[in-house]
């Protein structure tokens, strides 16, 4: 592979991933306005978010696309649906991841980006905070990105 090849494909993927981040961001503000308008519950998923461009939003600009699992296209990102266990009174951490890659192929295999409960979106490394949050909280069953 030529070197300008190389440069121009690491280019690509900063530009993905940063754009990557910027979506997940745009979704963090419309799931805490939903938190506002409903008493600060979080959304069970996409779908819940009455948000006009949320089609959209469950598509990572690094993802290939027309990438399809079951027969039909999945969104791009993990939605976590923590109602399972937890409540208004007994919210998840602010920390907890909320909405993440679901392929590390998003971003060349380099790692994925976490949007958490509070709205902060991260860079995650091979997704090796993730796999670290999954091993001390094996009750969750959190898909790790392959």
């Amino acid at each position: 592979m030529a070197v300008g090849s190389i440069l121009w494909l690491h280019g690509t993927g900063a530009i993905d991933r940063r754009n990557c981040r910027q979506q997940l961001r745009s979704l963090g503000a419309a799931i805490l306005q939903y938190r506002s308008d409903h008493e600060g519950q979080i959304p069970t998923g996409f779908r819940a978010i009455n948000f006009v461009s949320v089609q959209v939003l469950e598509k990572c600009p690094g993802a290939v696309s027309g990438d399809k699992t079951g027969g039909k296209e999945d969104p791009d990102y993990v939605f976590v649906n923590w109602h399972e266990w937890f409540t208004i009174t007994n919210a998840p951490p602010d920390d907890y991841p909320l909405v993440y890659d679901r392929k590390l192929s998003n971003h060349h295999g380099l790692g994925v980006n976490v949007l958490s409960v509070c709205g902060e979106v991260v860079w995650d490394k091979r997704a090796q905070q993730l796999k670290n949050f999954s091993l001390q909280h094996p009750e969750y069953h959190l898909p790790i990105p392959q």
